[in-house]
């Protein structure tokens, strides 16, 4: 058979290219969101990790 003689290595590259794509919006998505909800207050308290004074929960702590 004639062809190109690299165009496995060709559509591994293309195919590679799509899932890190795919993988690198869906970072991107789910960061804007959790940035978006913790701006807005709207995060549950563990995940936040400030109170309402903006220091970090760990520091209001005992020892």
């Amino acid at each position: 058979m004639m062809g190109i003689p690299f165009a496995s290595d060709l559509m591994n590259f293309v195919v590679l290219t799509a899932i890190i794509s795919a993988g690198n919006s869906g970072l991107y998505a789910s960061t804007r969101m959790l940035w978006s909800l913790g701006n807005e207050g709207l995060l549950v308290g563990d995940k936040a990790g400030h109170d309402e004074d903006g220091a970090d929960e760990e520091d209001d702590q005992p020892p």
